[in-house]
């Protein structure tokens, strides 16, 4: 009697550990296995949890974190994180941008696009200038001057390059001219 209590309490533990292992190791099926099964290469959003951004066949998109459903068609050459609510998509070599709710609120119409920073983008146009717009893609300063214009610091103030003319300048939202730094 004792001996066959200790095979039968032996023959339950295995069991026991069996089911636990049988358990611990089923089949689970993550958000990892879905993206790799349906896109080539995925990137996490800053700060926008809900979302994952894909690629597929060299064009990329944006998919539930949850089960890889896409958000945003998968037709950019690039999108990149969202900064203040905002992420910078390319589409034909050509850059533009998306709010959190993926609804395109730059088209993709500049060379050049900066992530947005206090509301700001600063953009490059075909001709090669550069100027800035809001995040409704209203042109704040025009390209048609400036080479180069930096991010605005806390007080909206950027510095600006002409290369032609030698000139460099701090300008405001306006374009006008607060500091001149160029050498006379």
């Amino acid at each position: 009697m004792r001996k066959t209590l200790c095979t039968f309490f032996i023959s339950s533990l295995v069991l026991v550990a069996f089911l636990f292992v049988a358990y611990t190791k089923r089949e689970r099926v993550s958000f990892k296995d879905v993206v790799a099964v349906k896109y080539d290469e995925y990137a996490h959003n800053q700060n926008v949890d809900k979302a994952i951004r894909v690629m597929k066949d060299g064009k990329w998109g944006v998919a539930k974190k949850k089960n890889g459903e896409l958000l945003l068609d998968m037709k950019y050459d690039f999108v990149d994180n969202f900064y203040e609510g905002y992420a910078i998509i390319k589409e034909n070599d050509l850059y533009g941008a998306i709010d959190e709710d993926f609804n395109i609120v730059v088209n993709p119409i500049w060379t050049y696009m900066s992530p947005f920073h206090l509301g700001y983008s600063i953009v490059t146009a075909k001709n090669g200038k550069s100027g800035v717009i809001d995040v409704n893609g209203k042109i704040i300063i025009k390209p048609l001057y400036y080479d180069y214009i930096s991010p605005f610091d806390d007080n909206f103030v950027a510095r600006a390059r002409n290369f032609k003319d030698n000139k460099e300048v701090a300008i405001d939202l306006k374009g006008n001219i607060v500091k001149d730094f160029s050498v006379k």
